[in-house]
């Protein structure tokens, strides 16, 4: 038997040692009021580059942001609860191109956070993992002399 898999991208903005991170919508039927990554499922229609596209549309329609997806830095498998589909996830570090951070399309709010805040907000499962190693990934940066995350 063939198992099918939706595959969802996420985005972990990073700017001034601070992660955006996104409310999703109360509208929403997944994880709706949760704080997580921007992100979303990726459409077939993308065929160069399709999960970086995919993160570069959602951060866009979400928060309007342009960003430039560079490394994936996590990623695992999870049953969706508005579905049961399996679910891919995949979640990219961002440099942040342009763009004011502000509440679009399904979320209802947008923060900046520093590492030591991340206890702070409810998350779904899983995405407190995802952003801890977007700390880790974004402390290894510094340390080999890349300053992308800062402006």
């Amino acid at each position: 038997m063939v198992k099918k898999y939706s595959v969802l991208v996420n985005g972990a903005v990073f700017l001034n040692n601070q992660v955006l991170i996104i409310k999703r919508s109360e509208k929403e039927k997944h994880q709706a009021g949760r704080w997580c990554l921007p992100g979303g499922k990726m459409e077939l229609n993308n065929a160069i580059y399709p999960l970086q596209k995919t993160v570069q549309r959602e951060i866009k329609e979400e928060i309007g942001l342009i960003v430039n997806p560079e490394a994936i830095i996590y990623s695992n498998v999870f049953q969706h609860s508005e579905d049961g589909q399996l679910t891919l996830a995949i979640v990219f570090i961002c440099q942040y191109k342009s763009g004011k951070a502000k509440p679009l399309e399904d979320t209802d709010e947008v923060k900046w956070i520093k590492e030591i805040e991340i206890d702070k907000f409810k998350f779904p499962p899983n995405v407190k993992n995802y952003i801890k190693e977007t700390f880790k990934y974004a402390k290894i940066q510094n340390k080999c002399g890349q300053k992308w995350q800062q402006r």
